[in-house]
């Protein structure tokens, strides 16, 4: 009996460490550096990049999260956690030359999460663009 509860405590322990694995991607060329991390709870997303690109960066939000809201990036310089329109809530910390983010999965429905993360991808390619 005692076996069989050290077996079910094991499991259940190492599933609770198993959906907490962190897996992260970083891409630096040049100037720039993207790092986009996920796990069972969150998806960040951090870069480095040339201050010139701040304004592409920020539009691109505008035109990928920010779609059907009334928040606009562009020529925004921020450190605050945010709730859009749309009903999206992350945390962004943004610079000219410098962008972070964060997304609680479990505060945000399987759509926003999806945006967010295709948000984040295409930031990714326009920041490493050459």
């Amino acid at each position: 009996m005692k076996t069989k509860l050290l077996i079910v405590c094991s499991l259940l322990i190492s599933t609770g460490f198993a959906q907490q694995k962190t897996t992260t991607t970083t891409i630096k060329n040049d100037n720039n550096m993207v790092s986009i991390s996920e796990n069972g709870s969150r998806y960040e997303f951090h870069s480095v990049y040339n201050n010139n690109l701040t304004g592409k960066v920020l539009a691109y939000m505008d035109n990928t999260i920010a779609r059907g809201s009334s928040t606009r990036f562009k020529n925004m310089q921020v450190d605050a956690q945010m709730t859009l329109d749309n009903h999206a809530s992350f945390y962004i910390k943004s610079y000219p030359g410098k962008l972070d983010l964060k997304l609680d999965k479990r505060k945000n429905s399987v759509e926003i999460y999806t945006r967010f993360k295709s948000m984040c991808e295409g930031l990714r390619d326009l920041i490493q663009k050459k």
